[in-house]
């Protein structure tokens, strides 16, 4: 099982990026697999407001093609939006202060926090998540699926 960080999904979806072949490539291969993808609303909407942002992206496509985008995310028989769950708030709360997280950096604590929850790991290219203690992190960039 594996949670998405907006990043991965932002550079799968966005041909202009640097990262999208590789991360495309090993997206592909993790949507062909058996494994369950949970996806957290907070990464659809990054994904959501990041594609459409004409200062994020040069070619950033209408909101109905990232919305569609989104619908065949959710539509695929293996992935699942993704919500906290009941240990989210003490999961949290050990990450944020032993970490520490703060301001921007809430958010990902909330990702890995949600990831812990599950038992899942948390693909993401950024590296600031080493912080966590007790989170599995994948970095599609340098994974070998």
């Amino acid at each position: 099982m594996i949670v998405l960080d907006a990043n991965v999904l932002i550079y799968a979806y966005d041909p202009g990026s640097p990262q999208h072949a590789a991360t495309r490539a090993w997206f592909n291969n993790l949507l062909d697999e058996s494994s369950l993808i949970l996806i957290p609303w907070v990464s659809l909407w990054a994904l959501l407001r990041v594609s459409t942002n004409p200062r994020a992206s040069r070619n950033a496509p209408p909101v109905a093609e990232v919305f569609r985008t989104v619908r065949e995310l959710l539509d695929h028989p293996r992935v699942r939006v993704t919500e906290p769950g009941p240990q989210h708030a003490e999961i949290l709360e050990r990450l944020a202060i032993d970490a520490p997280a703060l301001g921007s950096r809430l958010t990902d604590a909330v990702l890995a926090a949600i990831a812990i929850e599950n038992g899942a790991a948390l693909a993401s290219t950024e590296k600031d998540f080493r912080r966590f203690d007790g989170l599995r992190l994948v970095n599609p960039l340098t994974a070998t699926r």
